[in-house]
């Protein structure tokens, strides 16, 4: 989304579910980075969602943000100081 690769990366991550844990694998995951235009990230992985299939990225700045939800034929929204829209 950026054209950049990072430049700092920080990872933490644990397996809350004892079958993954044998497999020495995980199931949450935070990452952060950042880029060298200065852009922050964050992403957060989760195996276990109760509430169904999810997969959204939020994009913000000093002008608004848009947001790109899954399970819709449009998935974006967009905010800024007046409203949000489809």
């Amino acid at each position: 989304m950026t054209n950049e690769e990072p430049e700092t990366v920080y990872v933490i991550a644990h397996a809350h579910d004892s079958e993954i844990k044998d497999m020495d694998d995980v199931d949450t995951v935070f990452i952060q980075a950042k880029m060298p235009s200065g852009i922050l990230c964050h992403i957060e992985l989760g195996r276990d969602a109760r509430y169904g299939y999810d997969q959204t990225v939020e994009i913000f700045g000093q002008l608004g943000k848009s947001i790109s939800g899954g399970q819709r034929i449009t998935a974006w929204e967009h905010w800024n100081k007046v409203c949000w829209t489809w």
